[in-house]
């Protein structure tokens, strides 16, 4: 099963807290930064389109795509609810990063929450940002997120279960177990989400996402080789390096 199927149907009920407009708003700085004057965005892996209406808010054009028909479905009524002037600033296709291919050159490709770490073989990820870079513009720019090796070693992820309640299904319980594979760099990150305030009820979902941790040579020594040029990494949401503490990195790369 692909990831985010099941798990997608109940995804803006999770991260429901999640702050897109801090985030998209640090995108939007770090395009001030290395693409002043950027207005068109491809988005790999935008989900349910939460980070491409923030984005559009801020008068940015954005191609969102995902290989999720579930996130994409949401991503479609998400663009129905809103303002006219907002909305035709957006579009959405099922579609996967490692071959992803338009006629279409974009100021900026943008991937976020993680997407890049999904990409779990040497050989996904550098076709994820090949396809990044054939449809920048020469002088475009792309900003990615992921699991910061050095932070996700420091501090391993654990057993966690959260309560959440659904408009539609009620309260039901997100149960998260995380079992490391050293050898490929990944977590094999199981997902089991259940009704009920316990979650003692019916199984809702479960699926098992596999996320790899980069480090910053690697990344960069991809990156390089396929052409980009001055390769920079940050703390999230920060212009500082990142350090162990930093479980999220942000690299930015010129065209």
């Amino acid at each position: 099963m692909m990831s985010f199927e099941d798990y997608g149907t109940l995804y803006d009920t999770i991260y429901k807290e999640k702050d897109y407009s801090k985030e998209t708003d640090y995108v939007l700085s770090i395009l001030q930064k290395f693409k002043p004057g950027a207005k068109s965005i491809a988005e790999f892996g935008c989900g349910t389109g939460k980070h491409a209406e923030a984005l559009a808010r801020l008068g940015l054009n954005v191609f969102g795509i995902d290989r999720s028909d579930s996130m994409l479905e949401g991503a479609a009524r998400r663009k129905e609810s809103l303002p006219a002037q907002v909305g035709e600033r957006l579009q959405f296709q099922n579609s996967d990063i490692r071959s992803f291919q338009t006629s279409e050159n974009f100021d900026a490709v943008v991937s976020l929450f993680h997407v890049m770490s999904y990409q779990t073989s040497d050989d996904d990820l550098n076709k994820a940002f090949h396809s990044a870079y054939e449809c920048l513009k020469p002088d475009g720019v792309l900003i990615f997120d992921s699991w910061y090796g050095p932070a996700v070693l420091n501090d391993p992820p654990f057993e966690k279960e959260q309560g959440y309640c659904d408009p539609e299904i009620g309260k039901f319980i997100k149960k998260v177990k995380p079992i490391h594979d050293p050898e490929s760099r990944r977590y094999n990150i199981h997902f089991r989400l259940q009704e009920g305030e316990n979650g003692e009820g019916r199984l809702i979902s479960e699926e098992t996402h596999r996320m790899r941790y980069l480090f910053e040579p690697e990344v960069k020594q991809m990156l390089i080789r396929i052409g980009f040029r001055d390769v920079q990494v940050f703390d999230w949401l920060k212009f500082d390096l990142p350090t162990t503490q930093s479980w999220n990195a942000c690299f930015v790369a010129c065209r």
